[in-house]
């Protein structure tokens, strides 16, 4: 439920059977506060504290809404390259989760990855060729490795990965307090 996520919870409010979603976002420090607009439209919706990195974490999640997850949309990371460098362990476990992966093995997943993959020095890139993806710090490796720990586990067709590049964009949609000059 960072920046990204909020976009994503605005965003399937206003898809046209939001009333069927059941909606839960995950957060680690900050609890998403929704406005009761965007929580209306949904079928359902709900902050959950949870530590993606743990399995006991995951497992009482699951338990919580009876196993039933049809899509997953990871948003969450540790996109500190400082502190990728710092503790590659913690970025790992962050960035690719094995805890969250292992237990939504069905589900569809969205994945949000980064185009720091590349390492810059190869421009322009074809995601086929040899190569292409050589990260040049922590943050790169762990995104890189967690796509393709979910390409060898799910069928072609049930995930999608996306390389974002640089999150710019406005304030927040459910946090206006964070006022950044660059969000």
């Amino acid at each position: 439920s960072g920046y990204l996520g909020q976009f994503v919870v605005a965003e399937l409010a206003r898809l046209p059977c939001a009333s069927k979603l059941h909606v839960v976002a995950l957060y680690c420090s900050q609890k998403l506060e929704v406005p009761p607009s965007i929580a209306a439209a949904l079928g359902s919706f709900a902050a959950t504290k949870t530590d993606i990195t743990s399995r006991s974490d995951v497992a009482a999640l699951l338990a919580a809404i009876d196993g039933a997850v049809d899509v997953v949309v990871h948003c969450a990371a540790l996109t500190s390259i400082a502190a990728c460098e710092q503790d590659p362990a913690s970025a790992a476990s962050t960035n690719c989760p094995a805890a969250l992966l292992d237990a939504v093995g069905a589900a569809r997943i969205l994945y949000t990855s980064t185009d720091i993959v590349y390492g810059g020095e190869k421009a322009p890139y074809a995601e086929s060729a040899p190569g292409a993806a050589e990260p040049l710090n922590e943050y790169g490796r762990t995104k890189l490795e967690c796509e393709r720990a979910i390409a060898a586990r799910w069928a072609a067709g049930r995930f999608s990965i996306l390389r974002c590049s640089n999150m710019l964009g406005p304030p927040s949609p459910f946090t206006p307090r964070r006022t950044k000059f660059v969000q």
